[in-house]
């Protein structure tokens, strides 16, 4: 393929058109390509080319860009406040079609342009297309798309349409590493100035078609019937579960399929869905959804993971199939919502998501090179921190990662970057310790809260250097870790192999004064102190100390307190804590629904407690500290306050004697809200430098 270079004084980009209707795509049938062969042209136009019409509409709202929503409200596209809206819908649908067929149509004095996001798939698995004439190969999927395009939305007038389409593997010289680099940070701009963005999930496949028809029905009714509350959506999902409402044998497996499907962990498609326009659209095979009512649907499933987790197993265990994993639907449910956080925060019109989120979001996400962990989310960043990186696709994942995390603590000034899960690993590390490899794919679950959580350091700034790849970061060493609770949250049931994983502490002091401190250190540990919205948890959250240990013929009916009861029962039930073991700190009883029944926010603190022990263990340290910190921690970790952490970091001293790896961040009761810093001005502590390698 020639490719002629873009202009950036100009603002160019590639559009690609079909020139194709269905009988000239069968005219192109050879024997290896018995369906035809899908032919494009691709043409160079000017994101500055704009009408007289777009340039008046832009002086008259004040702005520098031609929304695709000011256009479409120039044109009465849009819903009157007094109209009918299935009324108005239909007018607008008519409108549209009409428009679209107009050789006047479009912003720009070329036209208008769709983006399409979706995922690569298998790059060994490709198909010819034709562009401009030439032969190009592309993956399947994209093909698949292409060609499905072709045979059921096209509608050619006059030979050309004038609505182009962005796709990033034709419309970007992908062998041009020069280009690459460039282009990389023009995404957002491409996908906001998009009249809209189409989502291509792939072709129909495992009961697809049945799915995005269940879920368009699910948001038909709950829009139609208003639903707001999640009480509403609870009873609603109740009702689904009755087969003669809805369910058919299938469905929910159907469902998970399609919400499992690859593009849904795709990294590039988190700045894809939350930059793009209000119109964006969820397409399988021949079936479209928007993407309004596909999160409707999902706020539905959402409502009760308990009843969704049932659904799923009941038509699993309707279709005879046993081997499965319910939990991957919720998963899929919990990422979608993910998506929509970002999404939200562009059309709330804040600047940038929260970077900690973002960062949580991407090690989860998939990607073909990895490098664009970083570079695929600059468009979601803080300007401030995006203009401290140049895209370069001749530097190593290494370098990007550490140029990436250099920047971050440059930016941010804090070290918190240091913690995150996952930065210590001792086989096959090749990235530094301070350094996370956001390659390590981690499950996780996005505390929505905005707040600063802690203030260990009491906002100090770090004083830090680098030295060959080590962070020389200066801080204070807090305590030694003595204690660990049971690392793992598998679902075993053996006993011992729980107590076979517990280092019980050699100590049994208590910091916390007396009894009643130590009860409310320990209660406030298993939430972090915090309640979901990132405020100090309330007083009420110590009912978690009244519900009742369970003996043999003790059963709870809630999934929160079956899995607390494990965590406590099973996990760390010999834990020894200020002398006694954990279970001590519990009453005994049998029925535990009813005793709960007395306990305020039972439900918000037991949601909270097994949110936050997942990847986390319990700790004493030789001063009878209790908290968690991350699993890999072992007795003789240190506790350090470092300059500029808002909180504590586990460090592991190095055979060497001189330095130390991050395992990673902890809870300490007692020293988060920075009463570690108050000793240190009172002299019982000093500082020093931490050669972190």
């Amino acid at each position: 393929m020639d490719y002629q270079p873009l202009s950036p004084e100009n603002n160019d980009i590639r559009l690609l058109y079909f020139t194709q209707d269905k009988q000239s795509l069968v005219s192109t049938v050879t024997s290896e390509y018995p369906q035809g062969i899908v032919r494009l042209v691709m043409k160079t136009v000017s994101l500055d080319d704009y009408t007289k019409e777009s340039q008046e509409l832009m002086e008259s709202n004040g702005t520098r860009l031609c929304s695709a929503k000011d256009y479409l409200k120039s044109k009465e596209l849009v819903l009157a406040e007094t109209e009918d809206r299935a009324a108005g819908l239909q007018r607008i649908a008519n409108a549209v079609r009409d428009l679209y067929a107009s050789p006047a149509f479009g912003r720009w004095s070329w036209g208008d342009y769709t983006a399409l996001s979706y995922t690569w798939g298998e790059i060994g698995a490709t198909r010819l297309i034709l562009v401009n004439g030439h032969p190009m190969k592309v993956t399947e999927n994209l093909e698949d798309f292409l060609r499905r395009h072709i045979m059921d939305i096209v509608e050619v007038v006059g030979g050309e349409k004038r609505m182009g389409y962005w796709v990033d593997a034709i419309c970007i010289n992908q062998n041009d590493v020069e280009e690459r680099n460039v282009q990389v940070k023009r995404m957002k701009d491409i996908y906001m100035r998009a009249s809209g963005t189409m989502i291509w999930l792939g072709n129909a496949a495992d009961g697809s078609d049945k799915a995005m028809d269940a879920m368009t029905f699910v948001a038909t009714y709950a829009f139609r019937q208003g639903l707001s509350t999640r009480e509403e959506m609870v009873a609603f999902m109740a009702a689904l579960l009755d087969k003669q409402h809805f369910l058919e044998v299938g469905i929910w497996k159907a469902l998970q399929d399609l919400l499992s499907r690859p593009y849904w962990w795709r990294l590039w498609i988190i700045q894809e869905i939350a930059l793009s326009t209000d119109s964006l659209s969820v397409v399988c095979g021949s079936k479209i959804i928007n993407w309004p009512f596909l999160l409707l649907a999902i706020d539905v499933f959402a409502s009760d993971w308990g009843t969704l987790l049932r659904a799923v197993d009941l038509d699993y265990k309707a279709m005879g199939i046993e081997d499965y994993d319910s939990s991957i639907f919720a998963n899929s449910v919990n990422r979608i919502l993910q998506l929509r956080i970002f999404r939200d925060a562009a059309f709330r019109g804040v600047d940038h998501p929260d970077l900690k989120k973002l960062l949580w979001v991407v090690r989860g996400a998939r990607q073909m090179d990895p490098r664009d962990k970083v570079y695929g989310i600059l468009s979601l960043v803080d300007h401030r921190l995006s203009e401290l990186i140049t895209p370069n696709y001749n530097l190593s994942t290494s370098e990007v990662f550490i140029g990436f995390a250099k920047a971050i603590i440059s930016w941010s000034g804090s070290l918190d970057i240091i913690t995150n899960p996952g930065g210590y690993r001792s086989v096959g590390r090749v990235l530094p310790s301070w350094m996370p490899d956001w390659t390590d794919r981690v499950h996780v679950t996005l505390e929505m809260t905005e707040k600063v959580s802690y203030q260990s350091s009491q906002n100090s700034n770090p004083v830090i250097n680098f030295d060959s790849g080590n962070l020389i970061a200066r801080g204070f060493i807090i305590d030694k870790i003595d204690g660990l609770g049971h690392a793992d949250s598998s679902y075993s049931t053996k006993e011992e192999d729980f107590e076979n994983d517990i280092t019980q502490p050699i100590h049994n002091e208590n910091p916390y004064q007396h009894t009643a401190g130590l009860r409310n250190a320990l209660w406030r540990t298993l939430v972090l102190n915090r309640d979901s919205k990132g405020d100090i948890a309330p007083d009420s959250y110590a009912g978690l100390l009244e519900i009742p240990w369970p003996d043999e013929d003790s059963e709870a009916s809630s999934s929160l307190l079956q899995e607390f009861q494990r965590l406590k029962f099973y996990y760390n039930k010999e834990l020894q804590i200020g002398g006694q073991n954990l279970k001590s700190y519990f009453p005994i009883g049998t029925d535990i629904d009813s005793a709960m029944a007395g306990i305020g926010n039972s439900r918000d603190s037991l949601d909270r407690v097994t949110t936050t022990v997942y990847g986390r263990r319990l700790i004493i340290t030789a001063k009878g500290y209790i908290g968690q910190a991350r699993k890999e921690t072992r007795r003789g970790d240190i506790v350090c306050i470092l300059l500029g952490c808002s909180i504590p970091v586990i460090l592991r001293p190095g055979t060497d004697g001189l330095s130390y790896k991050v395992v990673g961040e902890s809870y300490i009761h007692g020293i988060m809200e920075g009463e570690a810093m108050e000793w240190l001005k009172a002299g019982q502590y000093s500082l020093e430098n931490f050669t972190i390698s």
